[in-house]
């Protein structure tokens, strides 16, 4: 008996004592944040080596976009978001903006040996605040901060920052939601005089690695603003070249000493990648942490191995502690993958050769875009062509509308690189393509028709491999612009619809059957856009299916009825509801701006609304697509007019108020729908101009003859 009582307390210390092992396994961490102003893809080697020199780190690259700025007094130099504003979003979760005016030494409390509860004013928190709060989105100041706060842990900022008016980057990150920090160091206690340094000051880094590695002692948070790199660059239009390399060197040098001596969780984030002057298209700057074993960083806000948000960065560290971000906030945890796209292990190099392909993929898809201003060119040629009954130049324009959006899906696969290529590459093609539609039979017709079945069948199966395509095509999302990185944006769900419009439409005029293979694509595009899975375009449901359903309609019965259109409106609601539960049923990590939406993610519904009328009012008051639309419509109407056989042609009745309804759709369900609407109309006009200029080739033989 008494054995029996020794074993049970022998059973009973060890669960304690592995309670306690693991009770200490779990304590919180301290996580420590170093923001870098002016790193640049090339600094990574020093950074990765300084962080970890056996390779144990996780990396990747972070798109830094802060709100959109009304006041372009905000802007920095280049034009972009300036640091203050990029700071602010990192601890906010939501892209913010910032005035960096407000925070100078008038912006916060007086210095003190001591930090005070609040180093910012009253007045400049409420400052902030209005700013942010008409941007239409949920944008929590100081999100980070009072996470922190709310779990009973520290705060610390460190600015190293010796601007006249200084942004305080640190602060802005660090702070809770009342602008609350535990404890600071400013630039007057985080500088030394360096006569040989930019303006005689240095960092200095003993002082900064101590107070981090006491603050890192107690779990918390510690955010350090490291001026020196910025500092090098702002001083070397003063001084020689070789000079203005030396001070960058040890700048880097110094950086390299900070991070070898800071302990606990250290992420390293690169702000403002790209140096005055530099290339514009540069929005995106390392993103690095200290990892048991190295890997690539990503995220599901991007679908990308190596590509992650910068308001992906409050998620992922709320989720280290296992707590809840605030309701509203869109960004996710960061996703690690042992290999990128390529299959690449993560290293310094292969993290600047992603960079450098990026950013000129970026280049390529900002300079090209969708072509709005040429297919514009390419309407007015075909309404001069009609004009003045030049068939052959009327469809040549015609061929080359259907023919870009197809060049610019399948032809970057094959063309990675700078525009100068990529450019010529295209017009070869539409060249191409408008050789083969030249002939006067039928098969004119035909080939545009075909090219509409390559692009709906490629669109497919790429939506449901991945997207491979898409996230690389020309006419698609700049992946540094930070709308969309995954699934089918705007400008192809337009030409899809486009497409499979003039699918249904084609043969229409010697039987009224409804094409197999047109609604089975039409069908399958439905499903491919709208998957959350998939091409996460919920839009796509309602205007893809009005488009569909109304060409099917009018091709079938030659007319539209009001019952039809009911039990049309009734379907594609029953879709969207299936699409809408199905996505609400997924893991919140998985989910797509749908669910999001649905769940107050990215505001109200009455500020996504707002927020919808401001992006369209401001696109058809500005864009260069709201000209081609207009164009487009005005062609059809005027086109028809001119030619009575074609209006009476079923193909051309079919064709057009398919289209007609697709646009219209998109433009009201979408945001940025005026993309999609005018693509939509330009394959209307496409397949119209290129019947009349059948018709007038076939009539004008007949004359010859």
């Amino acid at each position: 008996m008494r054995s029996l009582c020794l074993l049970c307390l022998l059973a009973i210390g060890i669960s304690l004592c592995a309670g306690r092992s693991a009770g200490a396994e779990e304590r919180p961490h301290a996580t420590i944040i170093v923001l870098v102003p002016g790193m640049r893809s090339r600094d990574v080697r020093v950074v990765l080596r300084a962080l970890s020199p056996a390779g144990n780190y996780e990396a990747g690259w972070m798109v830094l976009r802060a709100a959109r700025l009304a006041d372009s007094r905000l802007a920095d130099a280049s034009g972009r978001e300036n640091l203050a504003s990029l700071a602010l979003t990192l601890g906010t979760g939501a892209r913010a903006v910032a005035d960096p005016g407000l925070m100078d030494s008038g912006g916060c409390c007086e210095w003190a040996p001591v930090a005070s509860d609040l180093p910012l004013k009253p007045s400049t928190i409420d400052a902030l605040r209005r700013a942010n709060a008409g941007l239409g989105y949920p944008a929590p100041i100081g999100a980070l901060g009072s996470l922190f706060h709310g779990a009973g842990m520290p705060v610390c900022a460190l600015d190293d920052d010796d601007q006249p008016t200084a942004h305080r980057l640190a602060l802005l990150m660090a702070m809770d939601s009342n602008g609350g920090c535990d404890g600071r160091l400013w630039a007057e206690a985080t500088l030394v005089a360096q006569p040989d340094a930019p303006w005689g000051v240095a960092a200095n880094i003993e002082r900064i690695a101590g107070h981090c590695q006491h603050e890192a002692a107690r779990p918390g948070l510690v955010v350090i603003s490291f001026g020196e790199v910025d500092r090098a660059d702002r001083y070397a239009p003063l001084c020689l070249p070789e000079t203005a390399k030396l001070h960058r060197r040890r700048a880097l040098e110094r950086l390299a000493a900070l991070i070898e001596g800071l302990p606990g969780n250290l992420y390293v984030i690169g702000l403002g990648p790209a140096p005055p002057g530099g290339n514009r298209f540069d929005r995106i700057g390392l993103v690095a942490r200290r990892s048991a074993r190295p890997g690539w960083l990503g995220s599901p806000s991007t679908r990308r191995p190596d590509l992650a948000l910068d308001t992906d960065l409050l998620p992922t560290i709320a989720a280290s502690y296992g707590w809840r971000v605030p309701s509203g906030l869109t960004g996710r945890p960061f996703r690690v993958s042992a290999t990128n796209g390529r299959r690449q292990a993560v290293s310094p190099e292969a993290l600047v050769s992603e960079h450098d392909d990026l950013v000129a993929l970026a280049h390529v898809q900002n300079t090209l875009g969708g072509l709005p201003s040429i297919q514009l060119l390419l309407v007015g040629i075909g309404a001069w062509a009609l004009a003045t009954r030049r068939p052959g130049v009327l469809r040549a324009s015609a061929a080359a509308i259907v023919a870009l959006p197809l060049g610019m899906f399948i032809l970057p696969p094959l063309l990675p690189g700078s525009v100068w290529y990529c450019a010529p590459a295209l017009v070869l093609f539409a060249a191409a393509c408008v050789a083969l539609s030249r002939p006067a039979s039928a098969r004119g017709r035909s080939w545009i028709a075909g090219c509409s079945l390559a692009l709906a069948v490629a669109l497919v199966v790429d939506l449901v491999t991945g997207s491979r395509l898409l996230q690389q095509a020309w006419m698609s999302y700049s992946v540094v612009e930070g709308a969309r990185f995954y699934g089918i944006g705007n400008e192809y769900m337009g030409a899809a619809i486009g497409a499979i419009c003039i699918l249904t439409a084609a043969g229409g005029e010697r039987r009224r059957n409804l094409p197999a293979l047109a609604i089975l694509l039409g069908a399958m595009l439905i499903v491919a856009m709208g998957a959350p899975s998939w091409g996460a375009k919920v839009g796509a449901i309602p205007s893809a299916g009005a488009a569909l359903g109304i060409a099917a309609l009018v091709r079938t019965r030659g007319g539209v009825r009001g019952r039809d259109v009911a039990a049309l409106a009734l379907a594609i609601a029953l879709l969207f509801g299936a699409a809408a539960l199905f996505d609400l049923s997924r893991a919140a990590g998985s989910r797509s701006h749908l669910a999001l939406a649905l769940t107050g993610g990215g505001g109200s519904p009455g500020q996504v609304l707002a927020r919808k009328l401001a992006m369209e009012g401001g696109l058809l008051l500005r864009s260069p697509w709201s000209g081609t639309l207009l164009a487009c419509c005005a062609c059809i109407v005027w086109l028809r007019r001119r030619m009575p056989a074609v209006r009476k042609c079923d193909g051309v009745r079919v064709a057009v108020a398919g289209c007609a309804a697709g646009a219209c759709v998109s433009l009201a369900l979408n945001d940025a729908g005026l993309l999609a609407a005018t693509l939509i109309m330009l394959f209307g006009w496409a397949f119209v101009a290129d019947c009349a200029g059948r018709q007038m080739q076939i009539s004008d033989r007949e004359t010859r003859s």
